[in-house]
Order: structure tokens, then C-alpha cells, then sequence
């Protein structure tokens, strides 16, 4: 599940009118739909933000804390958007949405989204991050205008897509510094045999997931997979466990508790892409894009 603004709004204002029924006429939404904004906020958050008193809505101790927080937070949000347009306001022109994966380092894209903004400063760049698959859909879609990412989708082979292709990523393993695979010099596909694999459900259906399993299967290598609804990122925190592992693209991991294991046989592009239909007005932006993504590749060499 995937919050959104929205899911806050609506909780400061159940709080506020006491009911569901008032908040969905002063919204003008239907209740049932903002009875499912509500759960869908405790879902996530694992708690339970409301108790029913005499037909009225009342907070509990988790929802108290959450109200105040939500407060704080959604003040914050107005007051950088309102900065932001006293700042940028005046600009015009149609923004760039630009995408990256979340396979990608968190570092990397903070390096690569800077860079961006200093050779276009009166732009507005608008920055998503989410997993592949979505990056890919909604750049098909029109909703995105440049992708950032492993190829492991084929996005490169549509005919309606232009690309640059920056190297190529083979498979590598996470696994916890206490696992007994973290001291051994060289790790196979076969030396995983045993272990769990924990992946975000999101890349359920994915073509790279039928890929590791395919090659698990071809390779002979018994590995259970535990899928959670988390980002990419997020699943490392499983990783406590010496049995398990994560596979990444990535070349590098950045937490000294955690040992990146290089295994190969698997490789996919990593590749910048755009629409062709927009190619003549995104031409600075992909080159650009390009060129400062190949310096930081070069300069973690």
C-alpha cells in the first residue's frame, strides 16, 4: 500500500468533525471510501488509530501520537511547498519527471538528482521512486518523462522507447556479516542452496523474479522465497536471520552489517529511457542525464 498525502488529510479531518459520516459530506467523498482511506492508514502503520464511543470517533493513545505527528508533518509539507513557490514560482515550462528505480542507491540518486538540478536550475524536475515495474508502466503511459534503472523488464526492447544503455549489472547476494557465506572468499549459486530468499511483493510477478528462478531451478538449488510487502530497501532489515539472503544489482552495500556476495550468471542493462515521441524535448535532459550518470559510475570505480 502506497500512502499518499491524502491518507493524512483525511485523518486530521475525521479527528476534527468526530465522524465519518460528517467528514464524507464536508469532503463530498462517499463513507465507505473514506472508511478504506482510514483502515488503510492503520494497515500500514499496524495500529489502531480510533475507538467507538457512543457512535463518536475517539483517538487512542497510538492516535494521539499520530495526530500530533501528522500535524507536524503536514505543516511541514506546506511550508516547503509554499517556499518552493515563492522561490520557483515563476517558472513556465512543462517539469521533467524523472524516475528511478528502487533498486537503485539511495546515495547514487541524491548525487545524480543534484547534479541534474545545477546544469538546469530554472527547470522544475519533478523525482519518483518506485519499483521497476511501475517505473516502466508509467513511463509508457506518458506520466514519467525519463527512467533511470536496471532493465530487467526488457523496457528496452519496446519499439516505442528510445534509450542509452550505461553497463551492464550482473546478480549479486546481501547476506547478514554473521552468515558463514560472509567469510568465504568465492560464493556459488550451489553454496545457496538452503537459504530464504526475502523479495519485495511488489516484484512477485516481475520478469527478473521468473529469472533468479529459473536459474535456481536450472542450477539445482533448493531456495525458499518470503515475500513482503515492503520496499526494496526496507527488506534488509530481515536479513538478522544467518539463512537468508536478498539479490540486488547493485555493486556495492553500504552497511557494515551486511556482506555483499558477487555471484554473476544473471546480467541486465542498465540503461537511461524516454519515450521517442518526446525525444526532441527531452534531448538536453537525457544527455545531460547520461553524461553525470556515467561520471559517478566512473568515480565509484
Amino acid at each position: 500500500m502506497s500512502l499518499t498525502l491524502q491518507h493524512f488529510q483525511y485523518f486530521i479531518l475525521v479527528v476534527e468533525q468526530g465522524t465519518m459520516m460528517k467528514t464524507a459530506e464536508l469532503l463530498n467523498v462517499s463513507q465507505p471510501l473514506l472508511s478504506q482511506k482510514i483502515a488503510q492508514l492503520e494497515k500500514e502503520l499496524g495500529v489502531k488509530l480510533f475507538t467507538r464511543n457512543k457512535g463518536k470517533l475517539v483517538l487512542t493513545e497510538a492516535g494521539e501520537q499520530f495526530l500530533e505527528e501528522t500535524r507536524g508533518f503536514l505543516a511541514d509539507v506546506e511550508k516547503t511547498f509554499k517556499s518552493l513557490k515563492e522561490s520557483y514560482g515563476h517558472i513556465s515550462e512543462k517539469p521533467v519527471r524523472m524516475g528511478f528505480s528502487d533498486g537503485n542507491e539511495s546515495s547514487k540518486i541524491k548525487k545524480v538528482v543534484h547534479m541534474f538540478r545545477q546544469s538546469f536550475p530554472d527547470i522544475l524536475l519533478e523525482v519518483e521512486i518506485d519499483n521497476r515495474l511501475l517505473i516502466a508502466e508509467r513511463l509508457l503511459n506518458g506520466e514519467l518523462d525519463i527512467c533511470h534503472m536496471v532493465d530487467t523488464e526488457n523496457l528496452h526492447l519496446n519499439k516505442n522507447i528510445s534509450y542509452r544503455k550505461l553497463y551492464n549489472l550482473s546478480m549479486n547476494g546481501i547476506v547478514n556479516s554473521n552468515n558463514p557465506l560472509a567469510d568465504r572468499e568465492n560464493v556459488s549459486w550451489r553454496d545457496l542452496d538452503g537459504l530464504t530468499c526475502y523479495w519485495p511483493n511488489s516484484l512477485n510477478k516481475s520478469m527478473l523474479t521468473r529469472d533468479i528462478q529459473r536459474f535456481l531451478r536450472a542450477n539445482h538449488v533448493n531456495m525458499q522465497f518470503q515475500y513482503r510487502n515492503v520496499d526494496y530497501f526496507t527488506l534488509r532489515k530481515y536479513l538478522h536471520v544467518d539463512e537468508s539472503i536478498i539479490f540486488t544489482l547493485s555493486g556495492y552495500v553500504d552497511n557494515p552489517t551486511l556482506k555483499l556476495l558477487p555471484l554473476g550468471g544473471i546480467t541486465y542493462p542498465f540503461i537511461i529511457a524516454w519515450r521517442k515521441s518526446e525525444t526532441k524535448r527531452l534531448e538536453p535532459y537525457t544527455e545531460r542525464l547520461v553524461a553525470i550518470s556515467k561520471s559517478i559510475m566512473k568515480a565509484n570505480i
